[in-house]
């Protein structure tokens, strides 16, 4: 075998012996004079010739990959190859497989196509058949003296893919619906959103939306985009308000500055609709239902599940079926941070996923963790019924789905008019209240739909917050027994306390983190819940703590009012 007939990559020189470097080094002169002859390595700008087949020639040179793999960015971009960069990598707008199901969806409507593209990292193989799908690359045959057709080097897709720097946009996700930029103007056409740096992607539903919509217009949107589910047994009419907050967060979700809340679906009864209500709200605003996935109360594993879901730009999640609790330090964080960052799997490197979530849950009368309720708009179904799946319906579920599937650009016209309407009316406050940590939603989304219905969407999340936690009520109430308001004591006295009164005990036995086994009081464990409690106001009392001298916490439970400050003694404290 010659040195003609290996791969190129081979002959550069740290694959080269010895006395083949120094053979080369002999015949380099000839070498560059050949090249010269054919055009070489001259840094002239030339046009690139066309082959038969279309696709462009590129002679690839050995020892200069840094100008192969420019010429290469040049061509791609310029043939306008869907090649962006997520998450400091090359990435590309891909067709996927849709389930029959959704399929089917879309037979119902012929209007538009389903949405089935995403985001899907490359790799050197994909990139491989991305060059040799728009690029012929040749090299130079000493045998034939001319240059000769050759496969895409896998080496050369490999530090293209390590370079960190690309002529390419900047991508978060692919849209199948149209976006409302920060300006109030709505792009529909098929392509690249710089603004929101996201891709519509071809078959996305098109609306028509009015170019100046009043309250009127809006009132009238919410009665469309509400019917759909006019058959779901929402408890109240915020309950309603909440579903059309979901379907707005959904769309607005890359333009509106922020984070967004949890949308949780609850029920006192298995078979009242919960999933499939999640699952049509996901379907009108996306086309297609949100992934499902189960909670788990590992921080780590879930910050794992969600940066990969935020690479693949998966963005609409729904934890379905929670059948015990929600909630951990990683799914608040989630909820209330800017982006996810962790390490990947099998690498060393470190990457950053944009967070535009929109995280849904499912639960009967779930245990909701109390830094979680605070992040969580409830949307409450109730059916009144003993067994509620053998209820009759007006429309079955496959025809409701039909339904949808006929009308979706109707109701995503209806939902940006609630948007439009209410940007252009100087985004009225109706509510003087303002959900903590999800301000910007709050004025966007929550006004626009109080403005449009007269009904509060985070009403059940504004009564949670006044409610205290049914454990820490029943702790107050006991520790109010046994010490007085401004009476001071301690975590020992407390345990002191325990001995004699039952009620002070079983208060603290529903404290979570393990502090009663068996017959003992674990002190330290009891220390670190009071010290959690600190400053918190349960029934008109506040707990409230002071250093000793000696450095134990003293606290004390005070009386507050709505509208005053804690009554503080006539004692130093």
């Amino acid at each position: 075998m010659s040195r003609d007939d290996v791969p190129a990559w081979l002959n550069e020189p740290e694959f080269e012996s010895e006395t083949q470097q120094t053979q080369q080094s002999q015949q380099e002169p000839k070498q560059t004079q050949r090249q010269t002859q054919r055009g070489g390595r001259s840094k002239k700008h030339r046009p690139l010739p066309v082959s038969q087949d279309g696709r462009i020639e590129l002679q690839i040179y050995k020892g200069d990959p840094v100008r192969a793999i420019d010429e290469i960015d040049t061509i791609l971009h310029g043939r306008g190859v869907p090649i962006f960069v997520q998450a400091g990598r090359l990435a590309m707008l891909t067709p996927i497989q849709l389930p029959e199901q959704t399929l089917h969806f879309y037979r119902e409507c012929p209007t538009h196509a389903p949405p089935g593209y995403a985001i899907v990292p490359l790799n050197s193989a994909k990139l491989m058949c991305i060059y040799g799908e728009n690029i012929l690359m040749t090299q130079y045959d000493g045998r034939a003296g001319e240059a000769l057709p050759i496969d895409p080097p896998e080496r050369l897709a490999a530090m293209h893919l390590a370079r960190d720097k690309w002529p390419y946009a900047p991508v978060r996700s692919v849209a199948s619906h149209p976006i409302l930029t920060y300006d109030n103007v709505l792009i529909d056409t098929e392509g690249y959103v710089a603004e929101a740096q996201v891709y519509i992607a071809p078959g996305a539903a098109i609306p028509t939306v009015p170019t100046a919509p009043t309250q009127g217009d809006a009132r009238a949107a919410y009665d469309v985009l509400m019917e759909p589910f006019s058959e779901f047994p929402c408890k109240e009419p915020g309950d309603w308000a909440a579903i059309a907050a979901a379907i707005l967060t959904i769309l607005h979700r890359f333009t509106t500055a922020g984070q967004r809340p949890l949308f949780l679906v609850t029920s006192s009864t298995r078979g009242t609709g919960k999933s499939r209500l999640a699952n049509l709200i996901g379907t009108i605003a996306t086309g297609i239902e949100p992934h499902g996935d189960s909670p788990t109360d590992d921080p780590d594993e879930e910050k794992k599940r969600m940066l990969a879901y935020a690479l693949a730009g998966k963005h609409v999640l729904c934890f379905d079926n929670i059948a015990d609790s929600l909630g951990n330090a990683a799914l608040d964080a989630i909820l209330t941070q800017s982006s996810i960052s962790g390490r990947v799997l099998g690498a060393t490197r470190v990457v950053e996923g944009d967070n535009k979530f929109v995280l849904f849950a499912t639960g009967n009368n779930p245990a909701i963790a109390e830094d979680t309720r605070r992040r969580t708009v409830e949307i409450r179904i109730d059916s009144g019924e003993e067994r509620p799946e053998n209820r009759n319906f007006t429309r079955s579920w496959s025809e409701l789905e039909a339904f949808v599937a006929k009308n979706r650009p109707a109701l995503l016209t209806a939902a940006f008019t609630i948007l439009r309407a209410h940007t252009l009316a100087g985004k009225p406050r109706i509510s003087r209240s303002r959900l903590g940590s999800f301000e910007a939603w709050d004025d966007t989304i929550r006004q626009a739909v109080i403005w449009a219905s007269g009904d509060d969407p985070c009403h059940r999340q504004a009564t949670a917050a006044n409610q205290a936690i049914p454990e820490l009520a029943t702790l107050f109430s006991a520790l109010l027994e046994s010490f007085p308001a401004f009476k001071e004591f301690t975590v020992r006295d407390i345990i002191t306390k325990a001995s004699n009164s039952s009620n002070l005990r079983d208060a603290i036995g529903e404290l979570k983190g393990y502090i009663v086994r068996g017959n003992e009081i674990n002190a330290k464990a009891l220390g670190k819940a009071i010290a959690h409690f600190n400053e918190r106001t349960v029934d008109g009392h506040q707990l409230l703590s002071r250093p000793s001298r000696t450095g134990v916490l003293c606290y004390r439970l005070a009386k507050v009012t709505a509208t005053t400050p804690p009554e503080v003694p006539e004692q130093e404290f």
